[in-house]
């Protein structure tokens, strides 16, 4: 399930992410990379976040973390993100794709 976020600019970001199978199924994420991007309106990353220490790998659940000085190096809107999951058997899962808001304290 896809969540849209709102976070603040120089404030650290952090949202835990479970992936699963269409059955709702934890998918293994030991050895899989995360990653998050964060797009504009016009397809151009603005910031992108890899994981590879997962929360609970087993369970399918990883953390990821945008720390203060990413998020203040970032411009006030709401843009687009997709988090994926690269597994290390080489299949790729899109885990979550939405909305996240920056906004000026």
């Amino acid at each position: 399930m896809a969540d849209k976020y709102r976070t603040f600019i120089g404030n650290t970001f952090r949202t835990v992410i479970t992936i699963t199978d269409v059955d709702g199924t934890a998918v293994d994420l030991t050895g899989a990379t995360v990653v998050m991007l964060i797009k504009d309106r016009n397809g151009d990353t603005l910031h992108t976040e890899s994981v590879t220490s997962h929360s609970d790998p087993t369970a399918g659940e990883t953390t990821i973390v945008i720390t203060s000085t990413e998020t203040a190096a970032l411009v006030t809107g709401c843009f687009d993100y997709t988090a994926v999951a690269t597994l290390a058997s080489g299949e790729v899962w899109t885990a979550q794709k939405d909305q996240i808001e920056f906004t000026e304290i």
